[in-house]
């Protein structure tokens, strides 16, 4: 019975062990013409692989050197923007009493004390950015006015932005009741906070 037993199991591991040598060579001998055709779609593959690679190479250093050229162009344009606020804001030279006088008819002609109250609110705020607003919109320099005055007057009214961490049209689109009543949008944000903030 032993006997048996081991003789079961030695034919077992005979049938179900790895192919033999000769087995794998006449299953490869079946596909004699294969080989080659193989060998040539793997090298097409291959070439079509580089290209695509060489390819990709070529556009990502165009796409920086494109980033490098746009961040330049918005820090001069940017720059600018600057310079040109700091002439328009300017105050008049001269001894300081006189030049204080011609600043505030300068003012005066410009608008009025409500208006200039509403702008100088608009200025003073972080959402607001006149380097930005200028170079956003450059129609402001024709106007002659600053860029604070001219949201408050054109820009506010025409769905222009303060800044690019404010959104206008997003505001009054959440808020109907703000269109409604035509109050400036961030002015009317700026308030809510503050009344907000202070009833905590």
């Amino acid at each position: 019975m032993l006997d048996f037993v081991r003789f079961r199991i030695a034919g077992r591991r005979t049938n179900t062990g790895a192919p033999s040598a000769k087995t794998r060579a006449e299953k490869l001998r079946e596909y004699p013409d294969e080989s080659p055709l193989l060998r040539d779609t793997l090298r097409v593959c291959q070439e079509e692989l580089a290209r695509v690679r060489a390819s990709q190479e070529t556009l990502m250093e165009d796409l920086a050197r494109e980033h490098l050229l746009r961040t330049q162009v918005e820090r001069q344009g940017t720059r600018l923007a600057e310079v040109v606020e700091e002439h328009l804001l300017a105050p008049p030279s001269g001894p300081g009493v006189w030049a204080r006088v011609r600043r505030r008819v300068r003012r005066a002609r410009l608008a009025r004390a409500a208006e200039w109250r509403v702008a100088d609110e608009v200025a003073g705020s972080s959402l607001f950015s006149s380097a930005w607003y200028i170079r956003r919109y450059p129609e402001v320099l024709t106007t002659g006015l600053p860029p604070a005055l001219h949201f408050v007057r054109h820009g506010a009214p025409a769905g222009k932005d303060p800044s690019s961490r404010f959104s206008t049209k997003a505001y009054l689109q959440a808020h109907p009741d703000v269109r409604a009543s035509g109050e400036n949008p961030l002015i009317h944000h700026l308030r809510t906070d503050q009344d907000e903030r202070r009833d905590r």
